[in-house]
């Protein structure tokens, strides 16, 4: 955990009060739930604590002034639950369609103590049009194209996305360029960084789109369009 503690200081972010603890206690909630049902593949300590926890908070710093942030298919609460743990500010609404993966995170809010915390059990699709946040995080959910989709029309203008890619980004940005231009996105900047397990050096990059224009209303489209024909 001495890994997280050490970015949060790069970061000059704060640490809370009992952060190992709580985040010891997030790792073993998480591998004996998913003894009982899939939660993730990923289950040896020290990967979960750097592809899971170290990777879900390097969006910290681009969220630490923000009210607002939803999380798009957010699974097992990632990143959303680590962010929340290390972040006092943002109010996080987790969106995830699964019930057992919606049951699993709102169980974890109580467990943690994670007041600023609000789970749906919803489709993307499905959410309210008229409500905005300020940001948007999605780890891990769909090409960049079809994220956009999901995500765009639900952040305020001058609001940001930020997706967590690996190495393919660039062509997911390519691919996604018509979607970001009816959607009302732009590219703002691209964060690398590196993740480092064992011996392996882990590539992984944050793209932050800002939401330039308003979404027009027809968007996000039912019936998983996005996914099987992206824009």
């Amino acid at each position: 955990m001495q890994q997280i503690i050490t970015q949060l200081n790069t970061f000059s972010i704060p640490i809370q009060n009992n952060l190992i603890e709580k985040l010891e206690t997030f790792y073993l909630e998480l591998i004996a739930t998913n003894q009982e049902y899939n939660l993730t593949a990923i289950t040896e300590k020290q990967e979960v604590i750097v592809k899971h926890f170290l990777d879900s908070i390097m969006a910290a710093k681009v969220l630490h002034n923000v009210s607002s942030v939803i999380d798009i298919g957010a699974g097992a609460g990632f990143p959303s639950l680590p962010l929340a743990l290390v972040l006092d500010k943002p109010h996080f609404t987790m969106v995830e369609s699964i019930g057992k993966k919606v049951s699993f995170i709102q169980r974890m809010c109580n467990l943690l103590n994670l007041p600023h915390t609000t789970t749906l059990k919803i489709r993307a699709e499905d959410l309210p049009k008229e409500k905005k946040y300020d940001a948007c995080v999605a780890r891990g959910v769909a090409a960049l194209n079809t994220l956009s989709e999901y995500s765009l029309p639900f952040i305020h203008s001058g609001g940001r996305l930020i997706a967590y890619k690996g190495s393919n980004y660039n062509e997911e940005i390519k691919q996604a360029k018509k979607a970001l231009e009816v959607l009302g996105g732009e590219v703002e900047q691209v964060i690398p960084y590196t993740l480092h397990l064992k011996e392996e050096a882990l590539q992984r990059n944050l793209i932050i789109i800002k939401k330039i224009k308003d979404t027009p209303p027809q968007y996000p489209r039912g019936g998983n369009k996005p996914r099987i024909k992206p824009i």
